[in-house]
């Protein structure tokens, strides 16, 4: 989400790894680490016994890895579309995408004893 903040955080002398790795060095560790984030959660699953779980994320996700790659296209276009406007609705749509994947695991998991 600091993408689009880097100028103003120079100018306040603030370091972050955004800034480090630049915007689209940021656009390629945040896919890497979402997808480490996903592979961890797949490994629980699987370790739990709960893979039924793993296709229900990956279908509730599909919007999110669509926006994302969408919006990586685009910034390595024209960097200016890593603003404001776009981060929150990368947040938004990524916070909502995974409510209802975290949601159907409780339902699922209520129903299905495994």
């Amino acid at each position: 989400t600091q993408i689009y903040q880097h100028k103003q955080d120079k100018e306040d002398g603030v370091k972050t790894i955004s800034m480090l790795l630049g915007i689209k060095g940021t656009i390629i560790f945040s896919g890497i680490m979402n997808a480490i984030g996903m592979g961890l959660l797949f490994f629980v699953l699987w370790k739990m016994n709960y893979l039924f779980l793993i296709p229900v994320y990956i279908v509730c996700m599909i919007p999110v890895l669509y926006k994302f790659n969408h919006w990586a296209r685009e910034i390595f276009k024209d960097e200016n579309e890593a603003n404001f406007e776009n981060v929150m609705q990368m947040t938004w749509l990524s916070g909502i995408c995974n409510n209802i994947a975290f949601f159907l695991f409780i339902i699922l998991t209520y129903f299905v004893k495994v």
